[in-house]
């Protein structure tokens, strides 16, 4: 019911929001031996999506930050949302 009170973009980054910080809570909880697990050459496909997705994430957030940095001065926003 909150969600749907806030839009649907709103919505969205709540909720991977609410992922992320979940994904970090487990990473943050993993043993050094489930670290060098995952670190290992099996796991390294895995880590090169993951590594792809970080980057991307990174973009997203800081395009993100200088897009309501611009919003918050009065400026009008040039890239799509």
């Amino acid at each position: 019911e909150t969600l749907k009170v806030l839009g649907s973009k709103m919505s969205s980054q709540l909720l991977l929001m609410e992922y992320l910080v979940r994904l970090l809570n487990t990473c943050e909880k993993l043993t050094d031996a489930a670290r060098k697990k995952l670190e290992s050459r099996q796991q390294s496909a895995i880590a090169g999506v993951l590594s792809v997705f970080r980057q991307q994430l990174a973009l997203y957030l800081r395009a993100e930050g200088r897009r309501r940095g611009r919003m918050e001065k009065g400026e009008k926003s040039v890239e799509p949302e």
